[in-house]
């Protein structure tokens, strides 16, 4: 894997953070293998290009029982350049955001949810031949936050902008189908060990 160029303009606290932090995801060996993201930096190949994305997963605290964590992807380019203000600028590092399910708005960051008793939104890793797929487990509030509810999954690839068609990003993340379970689940990480199979079988099917 390429190795991180850190810009010298930073300091040298952030250089040791970055460095204590970083890490490389090579677990996701098994076909179908589901794989929490983990807490820091870390540099995943999702679509099997030899070229790491860069994922970052940071705690948000809220000194209740309702803090979250917060993910954000990153494309590496030296050759890409930014126009601002009607001037080229240099641009290595590049955000890859999420497009939602109703096609039309793009997120820069995801969050999860949780209460005290159980987690309404988190997010996995799913390996399918060479590319690596971004999951999302997602359940309604209901009556409360240790309600018993559906939980829907949704699975999102990374896709290339190479037309570089205007509005759009040059990378992003995009659905390529969800699901809503059968079983109802207080907790989505039970949903994810449960529903691992089904998963992977509803994934295959919507890849055709």
């Amino acid at each position: 894997m390429g190795r991180i160029q850190v810009p010298l303009r930073y300091s040298a606290v952030t250089i040791l953070l970055w460095a204590l932090t970083t890490s490389s995801l090579d677990s996701l060996a098994a076909e179908g293998a589901l794989e929490a993201i983990p807490l820091g930096i870390s540099h995943i190949d999702f679509n099997g290009d030899r070229r790491p994305e860069i994922v970052v997963r940071a705690w948000r605290e809220n000194f209740n029982a309702h803090g979250f964590f917060v993910l954000s992807f990153y494309s590496e380019d030296p050759a890409r350049q930014a126009l601002v203000a009607g001037r080229s600028v240099s641009a290595p590092l590049g955000s890859i955001p999420v497009k939602r399910l109703n096609g039309e708005e793009f997120a820069t960051t995801l969050w999860t949810e949780q209460g005290a008793d159980c987690v309404l939104t988190d997010f996995r890793l799913l390996r399918s031949g060479q590319r690596i797929m971004l999951v999302q487990a997602e359940r309604g509030e209901g009556r409360g936050y240790d309600d018993r509810r559906a939980v829907v999954f949704t699975v999102y690839e990374l896709r290339q902008n190479d037309a570089e068609l205007p509005g759009l990003p040059d990378s992003y993340f995009s659905p390529v189908g969800h699901y809503q379970t059968k079983r109802r689940y207080c907790d989505v990480t039970d949903a994810f060990d449960a529903e691992a199979a089904r998963l992977l079988s509803e994934f295959r099917e919507w890849r055709g």
